[in-house]
């Protein structure tokens, strides 16, 4: 089989990453999410980001260094949870 190409090096990055800002500038900041609640927060506006479930019920222990978003609010998580069960349902009928 033959070995995919290489994407081009003059290609820009995608948007997911342009969005999000460089690490040289959150560690700059003194903090690993500067200007978000949480590190998992900063890929929120993209909706790339897991809800926490715990900064809801007030108590995330990891706090800004939580891998998932104080962001998104418990309506959020639940419509969430809602499109996935929606999703396995389609695909189970799909089969």
């Amino acid at each position: 089989a033959a070995a995919a190409a290489a994407p081009p090096l003059d290609e820009p990055p995608p948007l997911w990453l342009r969005c999000a800002a460089p690490p040289e500038e959150l560690q700059a900041a003194g903090s690993p999410a500067a200007g978000f609640p949480s590190v998992g927060s900063i890929g929120h506006s993209l909706r790339l980001c897991k809800p926490c479930d715990f900064v809801g019920r007030g108590f995330c222990r990891a706090g800004a260094d939580c891998k998932f978003c104080h962001l998104c609010g418990e309506a959020e998580r639940k419509q969430r949870k809602a499109d996935r069960r929606r999703a396995a349902r389609a695909a189970c009928k799909a089969d």
